[in-house]
Formats: structure tokens, sequence, C-alpha cells
């Protein structure tokens, strides 16, 4: 079980490119842990009830990622309760799970094929393969999907192959659409360090910008 409440979030950094650190205090000192989530997705955990200092490593995207700190206890620190936490319809997010479930399978099935469509709104693309997840036995399965980076309607698939060399000859493709919305990513620098370029005319102040490529 998870709770949102009963600490509070003093300081964030980097420790690097890709790992941060959050501070926080809480007036709970025995018999909890406390998580890191990022877009919904769980990034790390304390390992002590004393511990105030988390790290997490942050998935690389130039979309702002909003982080979450959880208390659990102490037997859940693994637990992931991504799905699990609230979603306000004001917060976007970049990050989804795609999740199917096998029946009868052949038995010469060797894995799955997670694929995408190349740009929001053009159909799945059979080249984009995102990952190749084993097949074991039948059974439910799950992948969480690198974070998107557009908006947009994003068509994702599973294509099942055997285990013929090299790839597999693949089965039907079960597809469907996720809708993302996510917020626009930050404004490219100007050469002087600044993000806007600021002008004044008749009165009129115009403040100008460029969003990069993505």
């Amino acid at each position: 079980m998870y709770f949102l409440g009963g600490m509070t979030i003093v300081g964030v950094g980097w420790v690097n490119p890709q790992v941060a650190y959050v501070d926080f205090v809480s007036q709970f000192d025995d018999g909890w842990l406390w998580q890191l989530y990022c877009n919904r997705t769980l990034v790390g955990s304390t390992k002590i009830p004393t511990e105030r200092r988390i790290y997490g490593q942050i998935p690389i995207t130039p979309l702002p990622s909003p982080i979450t700190l959880v208390r659990v206890d102490q037997d859940s620190a693994l637990v992931n309760y991504g799905p699990d936490l609230p979603h306000p319809p004001w917060l976007p997010c970049n990050s989804y799970s795609i999740n199917w479930t096998t029946a009868g399978m052949p038995a010469d099935t060797d894995h799955f094929d997670v694929i995408e469509s190349s740009v929001p709104g053009d159909p799945i693309d059979l080249t984009n393969v995102k990952a190749r997840v084993p097949f074991i036995v039948d059974g439910a399965y799950s992948f969480d999907l690198p974070p998107f980076e557009t908006i947009g309607d994003w068509a994702v698939g599973i294509v099942p192959r055997d285990d013929a060399y090299p790839l597999g000859n693949p089965g039907a493709t079960v597809q469907d659409t996720i809708h993302v919305m996510t917020p626009p990513p930050d404004v490219k620098f100007n050469d002087d360090g600044s993000r806007l370029s600021v002008a004044i005319a008749g009165g009129v102040l115009t403040a100008s910008f460029i969003y990069p490529d993505v």
C-alpha cells in the first residue's frame, strides 16, 4: 500500500546527466520507506527508514517529466505502484505501458516485437521495433514504452514471431492507438544564453522564441 502524504520535498538536483536526487523531510522515522516516480514510473527507492535522500535514474527525454515521492511500508519498497498513482487530467504524460495476454500460442513461438508508428498519425511501422520480448509461456505480458516526444495519436503493436532464422517469421499484428498528451519541450537557447528575444516598438512588447525540432 502507498501513501502520498507525510513528507515534504525540500530539494532536488542532478548527480549526473541521467541520475537525479530528491531531498525530503518526514514526520515518520520508523516502519516506512520511500519511492521516487518519474512520469508515474518507479525510478528509485530508499533502503532504510531514516534515509532522507532518494536517487533515481530519469528517462532521457527533452520533455518535462513530473516526479512524485511516495511513502510505502518496508515490505513494498520494490512494488511498482505507478499505474495506481493519481493522474490528474491537467497533468500531461508521455510514458505508457503496453500490456497483452496470450493463449494457445504455437510451440515454436520465440518472441514478440513491440513496434510503433514513426510519427504520430502514421500507420504502424513494422521496421520501427522498440523491443523484443521473449515468449516464455501463455499468460500476461507487459512492456514500458520509451517516452513519446510529440503530442498526437501513436500506433503501437505486438507482433509474435517464431524461432526461424534470423529474426523469426511474423504472425498477425495486434495493434492499438495511444493518444499522447505531453507538454512541449523547453524553447531553444539564444547565443546570449537567454530563451526569449524581446523587442519593444510603438509601445508593444514582443517576446519571440523557437521550439526545438523533436
